[in-house]
């Protein structure tokens, strides 16, 4: 009878132990759920932070650099308005003064018309090389040789009347060009084909002058 009570009262003191905890599970069900699920959604959103912000630049990356290949690739295709007529014209432009500069040393008669042919052959055959470079960083199509400055040294005549043709031909040629070359310094897209443009003006405005005083003092 004795053990019977003891049996009896150890069983009601576990009961009594047993039911704070039962009390707060039943009143917290989640509590463990709740810290994982809330760890597996901060982990989500971390995931797909990273994730959409990795795919992004990726996608950022990967369009630049499409870009810089189709531009470089493409040629004078990614040329448009001022950029493509500059190119084209000055480059021209270059050759016909260089080929008339070698008709002019050979046939000029007076001292200071072979000496200008001389600076135009020197000046133009820099800038050329230089606008050839340029292109051929940028992966542009140098425009190909034209029978342009051919056709204009064979107007120009052997005899004494070659020097005055020369000049004048010269002058005129350099007014056109540079219009040509402040209009791409103005208003050109490309900013390395436009700085090209400003520092080869001082050059071009310059030639222009002893053309016009070589043309005067005669």
């Amino acid at each position: 009878m004795h053990n019977r009570k003891l049996i009896i009262l150890l069983a009601g003191t576990a009961a009594i132990a047993a039911a704070p905890l039962a009390w707060t599970q039943a009143t917290y069900p989640t509590v463990g759920t709740g810290t994982s699920t809330s760890g597996s959604t901060t982990t989500e959103d971390r995931t797909m932070g990273t994730t959409g912000n990795s795919s992004t630049m990726s996608d950022q990356v990967t369009s630049d650099t499409t870009t810089g290949s189709t531009s470089s690739a493409s040629g004078t295709a990614n040329l448009q308005g001022t950029d493509a007529t500059f190119l084209q014209k000055a480059m021209a432009g270059g050759r016909e003064e260089i080929q008339n500069a070698q008709v002019a040393m050979r046939s000029a008669q007076r001292v200071e018309v072979r000496n200008a042919a001389s600076m135009m052959l020197e000046d133009h055959t820099r800038t050329n090389q230089k606008l050839e470079q340029l292109a051929s960083s940028k992966g542009w199509d140098v425009p190909a040789a034209s029978d342009t400055a051919e056709s204009d040294q064979s107007r120009l005549d052997t005899g004494a009347a070659f020097d005055d043709n020369y000049l004048e031909q010269e002058i005129r040629h350099h007014r056109e060009t540079i219009s040509l070359y402040r209009a791409q310094a103005s208003t050109g897209s490309d900013p390395e084909l436009r700085q090209f443009a400003k520092d080869t003006l001082p050059g071009l405005e310059h030639h222009l002058e002893m053309l016009q005083g070589s043309i005067s003092a005669k």
